[in-house]
Order: structure tokens, then sequence, then C-alpha cells
């Protein structure tokens, strides 16, 4: 029985990794078109950083980030002022709330998946559940409850709003794919 339990987790977990990368690749799209009229390449490196930080995955480490910069020069730059990147990551999430509402559903789940498949050391092997505390507690608002019978309702419904709102930038998502990967869940 725990074999099922432990399995159905690790579906779940997997599923939460996807709207993670549907949250990014949404933010990412209105941004990146914004960026893209300045022709600054510097600050596509910078939003770039600045969205990981803000909606940062299980292995999220702003060193190794940093460090997969090509070029020299922004990476030196993005180096010697990290609170730039803190700056525009702060910037996004403040943007628009339902942004800072579906990204707490996000990490408050991620964090307890990885607390219920790796009790003992999950935060030891995941860098980016730091990020995540730090996020949920630094927040305004209280962290969203994944015990709640009513969670997995809301999470859903906030990621259907982010994307009829953020996929005009990119890509709407079909209903059947929304509901197919929230069934995971």
């Amino acid at each position: 029985m725990f074999w099922i339990t432990k399995n159905r987790l690790k579906k779940s977990l997997e599923a939460n990794g996807l709207v993670h990368d549907a949250v990014l690749m949404g933010i990412a799209d209105k941004y990146i078109k914004e960026e893209s009229l300045t022709n600054d390449d510097f600050g596509l490196q910078l939003l770039g950083r600045s969205l990981n930080w803000a909606v940062p995955n299980l292995d999220y480490n702003l060193e190794n980030d940093l460090d997969k910069v090509e070029n020299d020069e922004f990476k030196k730059r993005l180096k010697e002022d990290e609170g730039q990147i803190f700056k525009k990551g702060l910037e996004i999430l403040n943007s628009d709330p339902l942004i800072e509402r579906l990204i707490s559903c996000y990490a408050a789940y991620e964090i307890y998946l990885v607390d219920t498949l790796f009790p003992q050391d999950g935060a030891g092997k995941h860098s980016g559940i730091l990020r995540m505390k730090e996020f949920l507690f630094q927040r305004t608002e209280k962290e969203p409850n994944v015990q709640s019978p009513d969670f997995k309702e809301t999470y859903k419904r906030l990621f259907v709003e982010f994307n009829n709102k953020y996929g005009q930038y990119g890509k709407i998502l079909k209903t059947q794919t929304i509901d197919s990967l929230f069934s995971l869940l």
C-alpha cells in the first residue's frame, strides 16, 4: 500500500514540476516580448536569472544559475550586483497578485511533496526548497494549506486564470491538458 502511495506522490511531484515549467514559460513569454523590444542582451540574461529566482524549481541554486551565463561580462555584472536579480524578481512577483498566489500554491505543494517523499532529508537533496520556503515566509498572506479539501481546486482555478491571462503571450493550454495535468496532483 505504501508503495502505491509513494508512486502517486512521485507522479504528483512530476506533475507539479510541469506546472512550474508552464508558469515560468508563461511569465517569460510576457517579459521576453517586452525586454526584446529594447534589444538589451544583458536585460534578457537578468530577466532569466530573475525568473529562476522568482519561480524556483527543486534544484534552484543562485550560484549555479549564474554559472550558466555564457557571456563572461554579463556573468561578472550579475555577480557584482546580485541585488538586481532580486529586485527584478520581486518586480515580477509584485506585478500581478495572480502570479504570487499561483507560485505560493506551487511552492507549498512542492515542499509538502518533498517532505512527504523524503522526510529525512528532502531539503538537503533539493536546494530549491530553501528558496521556496523563503518565498512563502516573505509573503504578506498566509501560506496555502495543502491539506485543505479545496486546495487542489483553488490551485487549478488559479492556474486556469493564469493560463488564460498569460497564454496570450505564448501558448494557451487546452482545458483537457490542464484537467489531465491536475488529475495527477
